[in-house]
């Protein structure tokens, strides 16, 4: 009976310190998931912090002032900003945001671990985009009139939003960028496709799902610039947003064989047009702005047109790389 109760003990004292061995794994486990939760939503503070310091700096204004505590705060109320560094440059540059937070441990504690400080630190870049997405299919000769050359201020790039420019689409539209090229009126058939009318009236109102280089040679579309887009030019007018069209600085071939040489992108907005009557008398109406748009970033050389592109370029270093083309 006392070799019993010896072996009764013994294993009490055995299930009590296994026990406290796996309440103690148990406690990990749980604060250990909650670190990384924390740490994964620190990150994406850090993230769109970046994104939008960078996208103010494109737009010339002080983005670590502007957006990286708010965007950190609004990600994650219990975070906040420990350092925020430009790069120097403006029409091209870098913006690096650390953010930090603590994070209680519910259970960890127990055994003296009762907090954690952790960092998260993203580099985000702007530039001139080298590609562009959601692109309308109107080309735009880099010579257009006097009243466009005077707003892009090259080399340099603009300082604000223009005054309402207007571009006339006719037959001879191109012709300021090089030789005449017969039966074209400077719109763009972006996948070189069939020329539908479907597809220019599809890319007038919702622009072309595909991405278009700086670079590339496009081919142009038969198709006028007619009444068939009224539609589409209405919705693109009274909804106020602001698109993209591709900037071309050389046309040649004629009809369905012209080429288009793209060089850059503007972003404006459509304050009229005119689809109908003589050639001469069909338009866009147009403000051009500033702005970030959907494509590739990024090149420090280029045309500066006060358009833009982003992205996230380095993280977890206070010091990004400056040397890798793939980096910052």
């Amino acid at each position: 009976m006392r070799v019993t109760r010896d072996e009764r003990g013994a294993i009490a004292v055995l299930v009590a310190i296994c026990a406290v061995v796996i309440f103690g794994f148990a406690a990990y486990a749980i604060d250990s998931g909650h670190l990384w939760q924390a740490r994964r939503g620190l990150v994406t503070a850090a993230d769109g912090a970046a994104l939008a310091s960078a996208k103010d700096y494109a737009l010339g204004k002080a983005g670590c002032s502007t957006a990286a505590g708010s965007f950190v705060a609004a990600n994650d109320s219990l975070a906040s900003v420990s350092s925020c560094v430009p790069s120097v440059e403006t029409s091209a540059g870098h913006v690096t945001v650390a953010a930090e937070r603590s994070v209680d441990f519910s259970f960890a504690g127990i055994f003296g671990a009762s907090a954690k400080q952790i960092h998260a630190i993203t580099t985000a870049e702007w530039g001139v985009p080298t590609s562009a997405a959601n692109l309308r299919p109107f080309g735009l000769c880099l010579a257009a009139n006097l009243q466009l050359a005077q707003w892009l201020n090259l080399p340099s790039g603009p300082v604000g939003d223009s005054g309402t420019i207007r571009i006339t689409y006719g037959k001879s539209q191109p012709s300021a960028c090089g030789a005449s090229v017969p039966g074209n009126w400077g719109i763009m058939d972006f996948d070189g496709g069939s020329n539908s009318n479907t597809d220019t009236k599809n890319w007038t109102r919702n622009g072309y799902p595909g991405v278009v280089e700086v670079g590339q040679n496009v081919p142009g579309d038969t198709g006028a610039f007619s009444n068939s887009l009224d539609s589409e030019l209405a919705y693109l007018q009274s909804s106020g947003q602001a698109f993209a069209l591709p900037v071309f600085d050389t046309a040649v071939g004629n009809g369905s064989n012209a080429q288009f040489h793209i060089v850059a992108f503007v972003l404006v907005k459509l304050v009229d047009s005119n689809t109908t009557g003589a050639q001469a008398a069909r338009y866009l109406d147009l403000v051009f702005t500033r702005g970030v748009i959907s494509g590739t970033c990024c090149v420090t050389t280029g045309i500066n047109t006060g358009v833009h592109a982003i992205r996230i370029c380095d993280v977890n270093t206070l010091t990004p790389n400056t040397t890798d083309s793939r980096a910052c």
